[in-house]
């Protein structure tokens, strides 16, 4: 049997969720705002290339959504 995995986003699917583009999601990533999951090849110091799939966590959109709309 295979593990439990959270139930997980895209980056796209993110940027919709919180009406903004999607390059604003990978600044988020970037700066360590969003928890990601990577799949596939890892992301190479030195290298734009950002590495494999990108994956968010539901709870982590979540948790983000709470504090945007708690927020002055």
């Amino acid at each position: 049997m295979l593990p439990q995995t959270p139930p997980t986003l895209s980056a796209r699917e993110t940027a919709t969720a919180f009406n903004v583009h999607i390059s604003t999601v990978y600044r988020w990533i970037d700066d360590g705002l969003l928890e990601v999951i990577r799949l596939g090849r890892p992301k190479e110091d030195g290298h734009k290339a950002r590495g494999g799939a990108i994956r968010i966590p539901e709870a982590a959109v979540l948790a983000k959504l709470g504090a945007t709309r708690t927020a002055p």
